[in-house]
């Protein structure tokens, strides 16, 4: 019994393993017939800019210059502060992922309370300690 399940183990790992590779290589297939220009960065340097704006992967992204680090960057929607800011391993990071930056809106966010009644009560600095009353009562009941 002991070789029927070391061997059924055997199979599946070897299939887990079949299948992972598969998957990279289709999503690497998939990337190559996407359209893209090449763009050259500098002389030494030319990267695909995929038709939806996003920057390929660049493996030897260490090795790049800082011009062609904040290149790249730019080509991705990083404004120089912005890339100013990031540390060298954060560019490094975002230029061997690629992509495109991807803008971000913070809304405030509102703080709701429903009594056991149904009603919605809308948390404010000003009636928070009315609707801790409430939320008080409620518990007791």
């Amino acid at each position: 019994m002991k070789k029927k399940t070391g061997l059924l183990s055997l199979v599946v790992v070897g299939l887990l393993a079949f299948s992972q590779g598969s998957v990279s290589a289709a999503s690497a297939a998939e990337m190559e017939v996407m359209d893209y220009t090449p763009l050259k960065i500098d002389n030494n340097l030319t990267v695909k800019k995929f038709s939806d704006g996003r920057i390929a992967p660049i493996e030897n992204a260490k090795s790049l210059t800082e011009k062609q680090q904040y290149e790249i960057l730019s080509e991705m929607g990083y404004t120089e502060k912005e890339s100013e800011e990031l540390s060298e391993a954060e560019k490094v990071y975002l230029i061997t992922e690629g992509g495109v930056k991807v803008n971000v809106t913070q809304s405030e966010m509102v703080h709701k309370y429903f009594d056991l009644s149904g009603k919605e009560h809308i948390i404010t600095p000003e009636n928070e300690a009315e609707i801790n009353k409430i939320k008080e009562a409620d518990l007791k009941k």
